[in-house]
């Protein structure tokens, strides 16, 4: 019995010791952006000049210190996205899988006549 009860209380303080990834997004894009995700969570909208904290990301895949995910999926409001292209060069760097941690991105915006693009920054 006293056994039991030592592999419930490793359980529960191992799996179930609340939120072990904080992530901390800072919108540097000098716009207000909308439907913004970061590793397939919703993040929703972020006014320009503000961040916002996630909380409800369980895993976080890096490359070379922020997100691979490029173009960033997220929209700047009463802004359209146009045709820009782009293409991502990896640089060589491995992309790996983070699950607790603090970690702090800008997004930035990229514009051009064709459009804009969102990428992320380490803050």
């Amino acid at each position: 019995m006293r056994s039991l009860l030592t592999l419930l209380v490793l359980f529960v303080s191992v799996y179930c010791n609340g939120q072990k990834l904080k992530i901390t997004i800072y919108n540097k894009t000098g716009y207000d952006v909308d439907l913004l995700y970061i590793e397939h969570n919703y993040v929703g909208s972020i006014k320009k000049d503000s961040s916002k904290i996630v909380l409800d990301c369980y895993l976080l895949e890096l490359q070379n210190e922020v997100p691979p995910e490029f173009p960033v999926v997220g929209e700047l409001k009463n802004k359209d996205r146009g045709s820009m292209a782009c293409g991502l060069n990896d640089g060589g760097f491995k992309k790996y899988h983070v699950v607790l941690g603090e970690y702090k991105f800008d997004l930035m915006c990229y514009e051009n006549k064709a459009g804009y693009l969102l990428y992320w920054l380490k803050h």
